[in-house]
């Protein structure tokens, strides 16, 4: 396993776990309101960022 910077590919996948209640349940943040399209634009926006550095966790070949 290796981290690497966010990519958009993986805004479906960052949907699906953030509207699994268990995990929202303890996070700071409205379910109903994530989207692939706000997901991307957090992708999008996290890029620019020199503090909280948002990273994907992905296997050595990185497919899914």
């Amino acid at each position: 396993m290796k981290l690497r910077p966010l990519e958009l590919k993986d805004a479906p996948l960052m949907v699906e776990w953030m509207q699994d209640s268990d995990i929202y349940s303890k996070m700071a943040y409205d379910a109903k309101d994530i989207s692939v399209l706000n997901a991307e634009k957090f992708i999008e926006a996290s890029k620019d960022r020199n503090e909280n550095v948002h990273l994907a966790i992905a296997s050595e070949n990185d497919e899914y």
